[in-house]
Order: structure tokens, then C-alpha cells, then sequence
């Protein structure tokens, strides 16, 4: 028959094998990709919850999707580098998907911002529009729920309102 300190062996025991476990499980769920050749500055949430949109260095923007675990789709355009905030590294954009996952959204450093229809044949001309306002680069923008606004922020603090209806 176990004592009390027999006892307390085996629990303890119990409790670091199951924290193993946990640990163990945890890392074989782990995976690290490295699609972008330049720093990630955003990640962003999309409406569908298995994918997320990332905006880099490298002037791309990148769908993901979770289940598959790698791109979906790679967003660029001529003349496109990506606008952001920051440096030595350290730098922030804000790119955004519309509500009903049809547009992206990013600023670019010359002050235009770029919307990607995702329904359009990728390469044709309308598959990629550029917006021309700020003077200074553009580092933000974000969908109103009916997909048609865009708000765009740029470096020196202005902010632009887009009906896009048309877009």
C-alpha cells in the first residue's frame, strides 16, 4: 500500500508528464514558413477565419490560409512599395480585406493606395486600381462593413474617405 508521500510522488510525476504532453502536442502543431523575402510589417485578420493577409518589406501582400498552411495567393502590382511607418526595422502598415473578402486594401509610399479585386482575372487591368490622394505615404486603410468606404490614413497623420461603389 502507497504512503502519503507515495502518493504525492505519483501526482506530482503525473502532472510534469502531462505538461510534457501538452508541451510535445504543442510543437507538433508548430510550423514556421518563410514565403516573404523581406520583414512582415502587418498581419491582418480576414472575414474568413482561416485565412490571414500579411504585407512585407518585399512589396507583396500574401493571402494564407490556416488548413493548407501556406499561400493562397501573392497580391503585387508594378510600381507598388508597400507606404509604412517606422524603420530600423521596425516598421508598421495597416493593409485590410473587405468585409465580403472581394477587395484588398494597402498604402503605398508614394501616397496612392492600392486596391486588389480578387475576383478579377489576376494580371488583367482590373484586377488592380490606384488611388491618388496623399502627399505623403499612405500606412493604413480599413473597409466599412458595406465594402463600400475605404478610410486611408497617411505617415503625416491625414485621413481619406473612398466610395468605392465603383471600384
Amino acid at each position: 500500500m502507497a504512503n502519503n508521500e507515495d502518493l504525492q510522488q505519483l501526482g506530482e510525476d503525473g502532472v510534469e508528464q502531462e505538461e510534457q504532453q501538452g508541451q510535445q502536442e504543442l510543437n507538433r502543431r508548430t510550423l514556421e514558413v518563410r514565403d516573404h523575402s523581406q520583414a512582415i510589417l502587418c498581419l491582418s485578420p480576414t472575414p474568413h477565419a482561416d485565412r490571414l493577409l500579411t504585407a512585407s518589406k518585399d512589396n507583396q501582400l500574401r493571402l494564407w490560409d490556416f488548413r493548407q498552411l501556406g499561400t493562397l495567393q501573392v497580391l503585387k502590382a508594378p510600381h507598388f512599395t508597400i507606404g509604412h511607418i517606422g524603420s530600423m526595422g521596425r516598421g508598421k502598415c495597416h493593409a485590410e480585406m473587405s468585409a465580403d473578402a472581394r477587395f484588398v486594401a494597402a498604402g503605398a509610399a508614394d501616397g496612392q493606395v492600392f486596391v486588389w479585386d480578387l475576383q478579377a482575372a489576376p494580371g488583367s487591368a482590373a484586377a488592380v486600381s490606384q488611388l491618388k490622394h496623399h502627399k505623403e505615404a499612405a500606412v493604413a486603410a480599413g473597409w466599412s462593413g458595406n465594402c463600400f468606404q475605404l478610410v486611408t490614413a497617411d505617415k503625416a497623420g491625414g485621413v481619406a474617405f473612398w466610395n468605392c461603389q465603383d471600384v
